[in-house]
């Protein structure tokens, strides 16, 4: 009769132990948010795969590399309501569907990439129920024309990333699929995606972290095996991965506690980053950003052009954005509107104020805003004893001076067109949208003026844009030239950008009739 109680009191704890569940309820709710340390070294030398039940797993020796706050928000606040109603044909009724559908978001920490096109400010809508978690929509930003533009794309079959409640033993798959069709938008790409995803709780038991101890946690092993495939124009490219995430959940806790990814290549299972509740370190920050389109074109018609930043520093709570156009921002990866074009250099500043004093990083990136259009051209055209500014956008503001004399102002000169009354040499200077630039300076003779109308008017740099050697087609002979960078510094003298870095070019041909004439140029 003892050895049988002995038993029964032996086997309980395990039995009790076994019972241990991940309800619904236990998840993050809207308004959660959770400090995680991430690591990346030293992963190799650390088991991860072993498992069984009552097991205690210590992973104390993790060290973070970086930090960074996950948080769930209310959908309704996600930004893409209004886009999601409208794509849906919703507009009496947006709330009511909306509601119906999702009651739970949250941003991804990176964004996505599809042949070149960046997505940004990716937030994942959810429906969390008693019984699952699943991703139904996806709301995005794109950069079109300079614009940046939002829209969405539903689930045809929903991600359930989980069953609830989660129980030891469980084990079940669970099919997902979508589609991007970015040709509405302008850009000929399709990208479609399948996914099983394989969820099985294989232990149970308790779970050391530098952050403490866990004495009740379940074990999942997470097989995602996902099958993309891209489609342009002229080519249909397939793609597959698997991707294998261990995470331990405690019912205390709204997401896994601790959570270990790595991609299985050829059978083999490689950890790669791991990411564990945590307490706030002071870490040293790390800025950097990245930013889309790599390449944005000044609209003249909008008189702007929208670029969308993407935050990717870590350690920090707070940022300064410094536009390089006067403009600041606190927002973590905000959007941008220029309303010139040019070289704008763009400084990212973070501060980790856990730290005492705060501990900050800076990094300065330049970005170009481009004028295949030369809708901001200086060039200024000589026709029958008058100077014209070819600039002719709406606002833009002009004032005549002479250059020969430190560009003096010429009083109430301030008309695109300025008829001198003496010889001279003249420039105009040009606002538009608060940019200021000035022209070449023109020599201009008040008897004999030649018309740019007609030879000079008709010169050509070709190619352009161009990688090295470009030519000047004009049918009076060129003296010399001189090249320009955006920042008004001499770079060259010879039709040669071989040793010039990308971007964009201010080219002045001095031509055998005196004339100057002043074209842009784009390197690649």
């Amino acid at each position: 009769m003892k050895k049988i109680l002995l038993y029964i009191l032996n086997v309980l704890p395990i039995i009790c132990g076994a019972q241990i569940a991940y309800p619904s309820g236990s998840f993050a709710s809207a308004g959660s948010s959770y400090l995680i340390s991430n690591t990346t070294a030293a992963l190799s030398g650390i088991d991860f795969v072993q498992t069984g039940t009552a097991y205690s797993w210590d992973y104390s020796i993790l060290q973070a590399n970086t930090q960074e706050t996950i948080t769930w928000d209310d959908p309704n606040n996600s930004g893409y309501k209004a886009t999601w109603c409208l794509s849906n044909g919703y507009v009496v009724n947006c709330n009511t569907q909306f509601n119906a559908q999702f009651n739970l978001a949250n941003q991804q920490v990176e964004g996505i990439q599809i042949q070149g096109y960046g997505l940004t400010n990716v937030v994942n809508h959810y429906d969390k129920s008693a019984t699952g978690l699943a991703c139904k929509m996806v709301g995005a930003s794109l950069t079109v024309s300079g614009i940046t533009v939002p829209f969405t794309f539903d689930y045809t079959i929903p991600d359930t990333v989980y069953n609830f409640p989660i129980v030891y033993n469980d084990a079940y798959t669970n099919h997902s699929e979508f589609e991007i069709d970015l040709s509405t938008l302008g850009f000929p790409v399709q990208y479609e995606s399948q996914l099983d995803r394989t969820n099985t709780i294989e232990g149970w038991g308790s779970l050391t972290t530098p952050y403490g101890i866990f004495t009740d946690v379940l074990k999942m092993k997470t097989v995602e095996i996902s099958n993309d495939t891209i489609i342009t124009q002229t080519d249909t490219i397939p793609m597959q991965r698997t991707v294998i995430t261990y995470k331990w959940f405690d019912a205390n806790f709204g997401i896994p506690v601790l959570q270990v990814t790595g991609d299985e290549i050829a059978g083999v299972w490689t950890p790669a980053s791991v990411t564990y509740i945590d307490n706030p370190q002071c870490l040293t920050p790390v800025a950097l950003f990245a930013y889309s389109p790599l390449l944005s074109d000044y609209d003249p018609v909008s008189q702007q052009a929208s670029v969308s930043f993407i935050n990717t520093s870590a350690n920090y709570d707070s940022v300064l954005w410094d536009f390089g156009d006067g403009t600041t921002s606190t927002e973590v990866n905000p959007a941008h509107t220029y309303a010139c074009p040019g070289i704008k250099q763009v400084t990212l500043t973070v501060i980790n104020e856990f730290c005492d004093p705060d501990a900050t990083d800076s990094i300065t990136i330049p970005l170009t805003i481009t004028d295949s259009q030369n809708a901001f051209t200086t060039t200024v055209t000589v026709s029958s004893g008058t100077l014209i500014a070819d600039r002719d956008l709406a606002g833009t503001t002009y004032q005549w001076v002479d250059c020969g004399n430190g560009n003096t102002e010429i009083t109430g000169e301030t008309n695109q067109s300025f008829t001198p009354v003496q010889d001279g040499n003249y420039a105009v200077i040009l606002t538009t949208n608060g940019c200021q630039d000035i022209s070449d300076c023109v020599a201009f003779a008040v008897l004999g003026t030649q018309s740019f109308n007609g030879e000079t008017q008709d010169l050509v740099i070709y190619p352009n844009p161009v990688k090295d050697n470009f030519e000047i087609r004009t049918n009076i002979p060129v003296k010399k030239i001189a090249i320009y960078n955006a920042l008004g510094m001499l770079v060259a003298t010879e039709n040669n950008l071989s040793s010039l870095p990308k971007g964009v070019y201010g080219v002045e041909v001095y031509l055998a009739d005196h004339s100057v004439v002043f074209r842009q140029l784009i390197k690649n």
